[in-house]
């Protein structure tokens, strides 16, 4: 009885260890891609695996653009901090403000979905 069941624990475990690290670089992959491309503003409507229970978001969704250092463009002040507070939690990278011109290529994609159209 006690090998049957050693064998039973083992059989679980090694189906599941292997499914739960796909999701893991399923969700990798995903938040990868959005931080990779320069022409995507990110906004709320990106979920991201949170790394840093610090990261709040006070809802606050004026139109008033700036720019990071990682070439994208944030909706405002507060949509940069919170994004600033996941990338480092999550990437350990740390982004600035600079000057809007750098971001002159990234696109506002997502301004409908913010509800400012």
């Amino acid at each position: 009885m006690n090998t049957f069941l050693s064998v039973a624990v083992t059989v679980f475990l090694l189906t599941y260890a292997p499914v739960d690290a796909l999701d893991r670089e399923k969700r990798l992959r995903v938040v990868s891609s959005v931080h990779a491309n320069e022409r995507v503003l990110v906004t709320g409507q990106e979920e991201r695996e949170k790394g840093n229970g610090d990261c709040v978001d006070d809802g606050t969704r004026n139109q008033d653009p700036v720019c990071a250092s990682n070439g994208k463009k944030y909706l405002n002040m507060n949509r940069f901090e919170y994004n600033k507070c996941l990338i480092e939690a999550e990437d350990g990278q740390d982004i600035t403000i600079v000057d809007l011109e750098f971001c002159r290529e990234a696109m506002l994609e997502d301004i409908e979905s913010e509800g400012l159209v």
